[in-house]
């Protein structure tokens, strides 16, 4: 750890073994819920009928993220009758408004909810037993602002069973049948999730009328439906069949010359930013544990970049790569003294200097009764030693039995608007919280 980019200095408080994990709490901190959904009884097979009984119903939530319009906030997550990644899982939005110059934000009743990646099939429980003929897709996506209109767009994927390594988690095409399994395995290292892209990209423009979402074109398909797909070689699944607006999506060749134009706008951005890392390169780490996930990243007042990671092989602490500007890649990742694990966020403050919010320590397989339940804040002058420490949430949780649901806050998204940076996050992937931190309180 000595040469990693960061080191953190915890103060004298911290103790691991403890509620809090020691840390003094921040001041001034606000904590408060946008969504707290109902149990849903649809799962097809358990005896429902596939469809969600509405925009407030399904107990899996997880992963928010957020884009601003004007004086309006538009915070979208992924939303499931009970498990991540299961079978219909859909992407629900809520939409806020910024009120008082960025000291609050009025989120409205139900009419603020839309979901803007429908259920793209019948709703059903994720299994940790894949079917070996078939596979049940789930809907991927995001909301941002393009030449000042609002768009969602995202893909279709599906969890179709597990891999012994990283680096086969999200790769195209198949895989050597000696790293996959249909069924999870803990014993034998078959416990990464393998997905399948299953190359239904689509996009939607949407419009904020009265402070609610309404769409504002029917749904386009910029790819084609990969309906049947090889998981190992000479070894295929197939799709079921696909529920409107999937199915009913209109040719993107057929939208309008504005929205093609916006789109076309938008993939020049993200083609004008230069990739962090070489090919095959995102996992690596330099101990050769080699399974590094999820990326914070945030820029140095010296001008380098630092990404903090995960590792999925060794939590504990996170990892940290470095490089001198945006023009470079990312070296493997080193692991560093902060402690913690799963998705961590990062970022400059007004001022320049540098922040991570993290999660406590991360083990789902073996130590889920410790796994995220603190959320907390480092801050540094230099971006290399992180010396101001603050819990923000502490939270045990109570998850109701489904896959991959654990912890506290987790997943975290802030967005800095006036003289508060304002926090999204999942609690034990079962409701939607945010936080509201004073920036003056990270003096």
């Amino acid at each position: 750890m000595g040469n990693a980019p960061i080191t953190w200095v915890p103060p004298e408080t911290f103790d691991e073994n403890i509620a809090g994990i020691g840390l003094p709490v921040l001041e001034g901190s606000e904590h408060s819920i946008i969504y707290d959904p109902k149990p849903s009884n649809a799962n097809v097979d358990e005896g429902g009928d596939g469809v969600y009984e509405s925009l407030v119903h399904g107990t899996f939530c997880h992963g928010p993220t957020w884009t601003i319009l004007g004086d309006h906030i538009v915070v979208v997550w992924t939303n499931h009758t009970r498990d991540e990644g299961g079978p219909g899982e859909r992407k629900v939005a809520r939409v806020g408004r910024i009120i008082d110059g960025g000291r609050d934000i009025d989120w409205g009743g139900y009419e603020r909810f839309a979901a803007i990646a429908p259920a793209p099939i019948p709703a059903r429980r994720r299994v940790f037993e894949t079917d070996p003929e078939w596979t049940f897709p789930y809907s991927r996506g995001s909301m941002g602002g393009v030449n000042g209109r609002l768009y969602a767009s995202g893909s279709l994927t599906s969890t179709i069973g597990f891999t012994n390594e990283q680096r086969y988690r999200h790769t195209d095409g198949p895989i050597p049948a000696e790293n996959y399994s249909d069924d999870m395995d803990l014993d034998s290292g078959f416990y990464f999730d393998k997905w399948s892209e299953l190359d239904l990209s689509f996009v939607q423009q949407w419009k904020i009328e009265d402070d609610r979402l309404v769409p504002a074109s029917p749904m386009y398909q910029r790819t084609p439906f990969r309906e049947r797909f090889e998981v190992t070689p000479g070894r295929f699944k197939v799709s079921i069949p696909l529920l409107a607006p999937y199915s009913t999506a209109v040719p993107f060749e057929n939208a309008p010359d504005e929205i093609r134009q916006d789109l076309d706008d938008q993939a020049s951005a993200a083609n004008a930013v230069k990739s962090m890392f070489r090919e095959g390169e995102r996992f690596l780490s330099a101990d050769g544990l080699h399974a590094l996930a999820h990326l914070a990243e945030f820029k140095r007042p010296d001008g380098s970049l630092v990404a903090v990671r995960d590792n999925l092989q060794n939590p504990g602490h996170y990892y940290a790569q470095e490089r001198p500007s945006e023009d470079d890649f990312y070296p493997p990742g080193q692991e560093t003294t902060l402690y913690g694990g799963a998705n961590p966020t990062s970022g400059q403050l007004p001022d320049g200097r540098p922040y991570i919010i993290c999660n406590g320590y991360d083990n789902y397989y073996h130590a889920p009764e410790r796994s995220r339940k603190d959320m907390y804040i480092t801050v540094s002058d230099d971006g290399r030693t992180f010396d101001r420490t603050w819990l923000l949430l502490h939270d045990d949780g109570n998850p109701d039995g489904g896959i991959y649901k654990y912890g506290g806050p987790q997943y975290f998204k802030e967005a800095i608007i006036g003289d508060n940076m304002w926090i999204f996050y999942s609690i034990t992937k079962q409701r939607i919280g945010q936080t509201k931190v004073p920036l003056s309180s990270l003096a």
